[in-house]
């Protein structure tokens, strides 16, 4: 296990260019996003929270009036409706999810100022409202694990909006953070009418306007979607030379083509994403690094790319830029999180700090004492730092609280703990519990 958390390719890679249409995919597919900073033992291989984890994943916002957001029951009614979702997702179920989004709201916001054929406008929205409702959830539960351990972070209201910040937890394969925006309809029921996603910086809506330029790619809207000025007819060429390669699925040569463009085009938000998507899908971690570099070169100062830049200076061994960006984060959401402690801890691993890890990776556990990676890293870092007393104390919380049996032969797969099976601590454990 890779204690120093370095990002590899994994599975946290999502879909941005449709699909044909008749399969449009209208959701990040976690099944490749690249998310885990994670410590973990032995074949639970939590050593790289690969948060790009479905590169097109969502994080949330939920909007309310003004009137609602300042009264409590309301408040209360938004929370209630949340912790519902989340933990019907915990538990493999899509109802709840299912019946709160709101796929008109959310597609009216789609084709807001989209100029498109009456027929194919129709046509297209008629098959995004149907993956909206019929894909979205699926998708999500797909790769949560049992019993896991998804989460809302906070609710609180921001201007005349209420945001719900919600930790998705994908086991091995890392996490996403999603602002759900949520209204409340006239019978009282809350409605999801739109999600921000921290992995890219931007709304599932502004996600679907993208799908519907690629479907759809006149020079008109292409230029309008993604701010590249219709007249430019080598860009424009290019675009429709990169759709094509997504369709195929030619991941490799997309990263290649968009950093042989010229520059205005490889400092494309969106293209710069783009790349780094099909560099994780690729599998080519020599392509996956380049292309997060470009986005980092020019999108280093915008904090709406923190997230997804940690697999960057996680690749670069950046481990105090690492640090800074958990530290951002945290500050931005307002809200103790478990993961991004975890995240700060193994860090500071990375630095030879681990004192300072043990330290990180205990707030995580006491935050979220049901996050099992928390004491994945919390292991890990107390038994570098030869504080066998914490490790052995960290073992017997993993055996109680998530039915681990961690003697010698489970722990030696992984040389890390080689020293605390040595520990007169780790033995004494061992030998009292052999006996009881």
């Amino acid at each position: 296990m890779d204690t120093h958390y370095r990002c590899r390719k994994s599975h946290n890679r999502c879909h941005f260019f449709p699909t044909p249409l008749s399969r449009c995919v209208l959701f990040w597919d976690h099944r490749h996003r690249k998310n885990s900073h994670h410590s973990t033992q032995g074949d639970k291989d939590m050593s790289h929270h690969k948060h790009l984890t479905r590169l097109f994943s969502f994080i949330s916002l939920l909007m309310i009036s003004m009137a609602a957001a300042a009264s409590e029951p309301a408040s209360h009614a938004y929370d209630k409706a949340v912790q519902a979702i989340v933990s019907d997702l915990n538990q493999h179920k899509t109802d709840s999810f299912n019946k709160a989004i709101d796929a008109e709201a959310i597609l009216d916001k789609t084709f807001d100022g989209l100029m498109l054929d009456a027929n194919v406008k129709s046509g297209v929205r008629a098959s995004l409202k149907t993956a909206i409702q019929t894909k979205i959830a699926n998708s999500i539960i797909e790769h949560i694990p049992a019993g896991g351990h998804s989460k809302v972070l906070r609710i609180k209201p921001v201007a005349n909006l209420m945001t719900a910040l919600v930790r998705l937890d994908y086991g091995d394969n890392g996490n996403a953070y999603y602002d759900l925006q949520l209204s409340q309809s006239p019978n009282g029921s809350i409605r999801i009418v739109d999600w921000y996603d921290y992995s890219f910086g931007q709304t599932y809506s502004q996600n679907l306007r993208q799908i519907v330029a690629m479907i759809s790619p006149t020079p008109t809207l292409l230029g309008k979607v993604f701010d590249i000025a219709s007249n430019r007819t080598k860009a424009m060429d290019d675009m429709m030379e990169l759709i094509k390669l997504y369709h195929d699925k030619k991941h490799d040569k997309v990263v290649l083509k968009v950093l042989s463009m010229d520059e205005d085009m490889r400092k494309n938000r969106m293209l710069s994403i783009i790349a780094v998507q099909s560099g994780n899908m690729s599998g080519n971690e020599r392509l996956y690094h380049q292309a997060l570099a470009n986005l980092e070169h020019y999108y280093r100062d915008d904090p709406s790319m923190t997230f997804l830049l940690i697999d960057y200076y996680f690749l670069e061994k950046r481990f105090d830029k690492v640090i800074s960006a958990t530290d951002q984060l945290m500050k931005s959401f307002g809200v103790d999180d478990a993961s991004l402690y975890t995240i700060k801890a193994n860090a500071l691993a990375g630095q030879g700090k681990y004192g300072e890890a043990v330290i990180q990776a205990e707030h995580a556990t006491s935050s979220e004492p049901d996050y099992e990676i928390g004491y994945w890293s919390l292991l890990s870092a107390s038994s570098k730092a030869r504080n066998y007393a914490k490790a052995v104390e960290t073992a017997q919380a993993l055996e109680k609280r998530f039915s681990y049996n961690l003697g010698p032969e489970a722990l030696s797969k992984d040389a890390t703990f080689a020293p605390l099976i040595q520990s007169a601590e780790y033995k004494k454990w061992r030998s009292t519990r052999n006996r009881s």
